[in-house]
């Protein structure tokens, strides 16, 4: 099966915003592409060490917002 719509992002997005495109959509990998060419995939697990790693509670600041955006991860 063919996944349709599939969420991208590029590799000058706001790690924020990609966060949240992961969260709010459950999902664990995304295509980075530039130029319509696919030039990684982003792993979420990735994504949270980096953002850890820079600025400590910032991940977790960023999923507190979209908690109370009353955005939530479907499956909880």
């Amino acid at each position: 099966m063919i996944t349709k719509g599939v969420l991208s992002c590029t590799p000058d997005d706001n790690t924020s915003v990609i966060l949240r495109r992961f969260w709010i959509n459950n999902i664990r990998h995304m295509p980075v592409v530039r130029d319509d060419l696919l030039v990684g995939i982003l792993s979420l697990r990735d994504l949270l060490k980096s953002i850890t790693e820079e600025s400590g509670m910032k991940a977790q600041e960023i999923l507190s917002d979209a908690l109370r955006e009353g955005r939530y991860y479907p499956g909880a």
